[in-house]
């Protein structure tokens, strides 16, 4: 059975007025995800108005792993219709639409829990409240023998009676199916993956209860514990980063370190939850309304939004557990190409970038530009978006070059003239460099700047030393510096020349483009 636009044709793809299993007219998108797109629609033969999730694969899936995945999405989908909850949305009907299985869901008035809280926290008592009531709903899925997977805050909903209700079955398991016959797919949202999860390990009902945590612990506090910059970075913080201790969530405090044990056999069940989140009438609660920390809803665009399969236990080896091999579905920049001994992954979105650094450098991050420092500053790190790009790598860099050599100042006495690059050698001139298909070109020279003690007419040697490179991709120029400040200063009679080149090198190497 094939989706029919509203003339009755073959459909081009789905869209307002597409007439789905010749019963479901679609209208409005209501949300998307990386598994699928939900829908509003009018059930034409029951008159009523339902949501309808189109699901999506994963690119990269072959054809034998297309057929395995559909017939388990649709296995599931058979579980999740048979769940009776008031917290739990109904699915009406599964129609098969060029070989995936739709959902038809009952449509929930209301609002989302996300919506909720881009106005503000919640009082503990009503994140208590909510918390109970989705773990009721969960102690009920996870009777049956399904786990819902994607437990996070825009699949709950409140309705006008203040009610909340678990929705979006799109991508739940069951418990006993048999897995994937070759690799499996980590699905889901990232921040609300448990470690068990992003370590491509297979989800058990424990892992809803992790992302409840999650949830919780978001809707009290106004920010995500372990959400980062990039996927990866979330990745890395969910698996080995320690929980940041609540400070608003009060009598909640408890269940919430429960919760987000990271040993999935320390979690409490739903039942357990259920009662963890029952708090005695007597204690008090904030009623303040706190607005969400800049960091709760951290929507950063990717250079390119397309989906890819990044294999986790390849590309971050901190996730690799147990030697299992998982894919994950992102939309974002790529895994670094190497990661050495000592270095960390770390990825910045809006440049489709990832980097391998050495670990302990403390990162900053700005609209187009991204900072590592050591801890003592004297090795420093930037990728930065310098804007469209008009000439070439090896001009953009020669151009630099002289701008660094104009700045040589010849005056002590004036300190105001003095500029901010002076006594600038020239290690070498631009130079081509290797960075796949890119045009790039390189620079490399010693300095010295206003900021220390000494001054040209004391002619002494360059103490810094930088290479920066230029970058052309997509019609946009990327500048990487690597910088070591006050490296060539001798101590104990010896220089640092040697250390400054593997850092160089292993940063350089680590570079990948999404």
């Amino acid at each position: 059975m094939s989706a029919m636009n509203e003339y009755g044709g073959p459909s081009g793809g789905s869209g307002p007025g597409t007439l789905v299993a010749g019963r479901y007219r679609l209208h409005e998108r209501l949300g998307r995800g990386g598994m699928g797109t939900v829908w509003r629609a009018t059930d034409e033969r029951m008159r009523r108005q339902v949501a309808v999730k189109e699901p999506t694969l994963p690119e990269g899936v072959d054809d034998l792993h297309r057929a395995e995945l559909c017939r388990r999405m649709e296995r599931e989908a058979q579980a999740a219709a048979g769940l009776r909850h008031p917290g739990i949305v109904r699915v009406h009907d599964i129609e098969t639409v060029d070989g995936l299985p739709w959902l038809v869901m009952e449509l929930i008035d209301g609002e989302s829990l996300e919506s909720r809280l881009d106005s503000g926290t919640m009082s503990v008592a009503e994140a208590a409240s909510m918390g109970r009531q989705i773990a009721a709903a969960l102690a009920v899925v996870h009777a049956a023998g399904v786990v819902h997977r994607d437990v996070k805050p825009a699949n709950i909903m409140r309705t006008p009676a203040g009610e909340f209700v678990l929705t979006d079955f799109g991508i739940a398991q069951v418990e006993d199916a048999v897995a994937l016959t070759r690799t499996g797919l980590v699905v889901g949202s990232v921040p609300y993956l448990s470690p068990e999860r992003a370590a491509g390990l297979r989800p058990g009902p424990p892992a809803d209860l992790w992302a409840l945590g999650l949830v919780l612990y978001e809707a009290v506090e106004g920010v995500h514990p372990y959400r980062r910059q990039s996927s990866q970075g979330t990745l890395v913080a969910i698996v080995q980063d320690p929980l940041p201790e609540p400070r608003r969530a009060g009598a909640l405090t408890t269940a919430l370190t429960a919760l987000l044990a990271r040993d999935p056999d320390r979690r409490p069940t739903a039942a357990a939850a259920e009662r963890l989140l029952t708090l005695p009438s007597a204690v008090p609660t904030p009623t303040t309304v706190v607005g969400p920390a800049p960091t709760v809803r951290l929507r950063v665009a990717a250079v390119k939004n397309r989906k890819k399969l990044l294999p986790v236990g390849a590309a971050l080896a901190v996730l690799a557990a147990a030697g299992a091999t998982a894919w994950l579905l992102l939309d974002g920049p790529p895994a670094p190409v190497s990661v050495p001994g000592g270095y960390r992954a770390h990825s910045y979105e809006p440049l489709g970038l990832g980097i391998a650094v050495p670990e302990g450098f403390s990162a900053s991050y700005g609209a187009k530009e991204a900072n590592w420092s050591s801890p003592d500053s004297r090795t420093q790190i930037q990728v930065k978006d310098e804007g469209k790009a008009s000439r070439t790598a090896e001009e953009y860099a020669r151009d630099r070059l002289e701008v660094l050599k104009q700045g040589q100042g010849t005056l002590c006495g004036d300190k105001v003239k003095v500029p901010d690059y002076f006594h600038v050698e020239v290690v070498h001139q631009p130079q081509s460099v290797l960075h796949g298909d890119l045009d790039a070109s390189e620079i490399q020279y010693r300095y010295n700047t206003r900021a220390e003690d000494e001054y040209p007419c004391l002619k002494h040697d360059p103490l810094n030393e930088a290479t920066e490179q230029y970058l052309v991709r997509d019609g946009r120029v990327l500048h990487l510096t690597v910088r070591f400040v006050l490296n060539n200063k001798k101590e104990n009679g010896q220089g640092p020349a040697a250390a400054n080149r593997t850092v160089l090198e292993n940063v350089n190497h680590s570079i990948a483009f999404g």
